[in-house]
Formats: structure tokens, C-alpha cells, sequence
């Protein structure tokens, strides 16, 4: 709690807390959210066709069950924007010390992606 109120005192609410993970935070939420509506319709009409064998009529569990799984994979393609949004935040003196947003990102998102980034 210190540690929130020095930085607002310090560096102000949008340059200390905000602005740091805000450009990962919009990739990320592009990502997760375009994913998970986009694929939502092919997997419960897919999921459709299989439970109900062809007939007419949309189901309840079919539709959560299309959502979960949806939504999963999207989150889970979407989970190392969510971690370089956290870390940015959480290293702010990268951007609050100059350093270009797109350097800071390339720093804290490695090269390779690892097992790492979805622990």
C-alpha cells in the first residue's frame, strides 16, 4: 500500500501506474477478447452439429461448454501480452527512464517463447 501511494505521490497516477502497461494491456485484451468472440460461433455450431447429431435447436450446456472452450484457448494465447502488461508495470522505470516502449517490450518479451510464459 506505501509502495502505490509513493508512486502517485511521486510520478502521478497515469505516468506511474497506467501509461507503463497500458499499449501490453491493449494487445493483450485485442487478443484474448478478438479470439474468444471470434472463434465462439464455429465452436458452438461444431459442438452442435456433434451433441445434437443435425437437429434443429441450440443447447444450453453445448453453448457454455463452446464459451469455456473458446475462451480458454484465447486466454491462453493471449496469457504472455497479460505477463509482459504485468511486468512492464512492475518495472516502470524502463519507460519512466525514456526507454522507447517498443525497446522495454522487446527487454521484458524474449525472442523464443518458453514454457515460462504460461506457468
Amino acid at each position: 500500500r506505501d509502495f502505490a501511494s509513493q508512486i502517485l505521490r511521486s510520478e502521478g497516477l497515469w505516468h506511474g501506474l497506467w501509461r507503463p502497461g497500458l499499449p501490453a494491456n491493449m494487445c493483450a485484451v485485442a487478443v484474448s477478447q478478438g479470439l474468444r468472440m471470434g472463434l465462439y460461433p464455429s465452436v458452438r455450431d461444431l459442438l452442435q452439429l456433434w451433441a445434437r447429431d443435425g437437429k434443429d435447436g441450440k443447447s444450453g450446456a453445448v453453448m457454455v461448454v463452446a464459451g469455456y472452450g473458446a475462451g480458454s484457448l484465447a486466454y491462453f494465447v493471449g496469457a504472455p501480452f497479460w505477463l509482459v502488461k504485468t511486468r512492464l508495470q512492475a518495472a516502470v522505470q524502463l519507460v519512466a527512464n525514456g526507454t522507447d516502449f517498443r525497446v522495454a517490450f522487446g527487454q521484458i518479451y524474449p525472442a523464443r517463447l518458453g514454457p515460462a510464459y504460461w506457468q
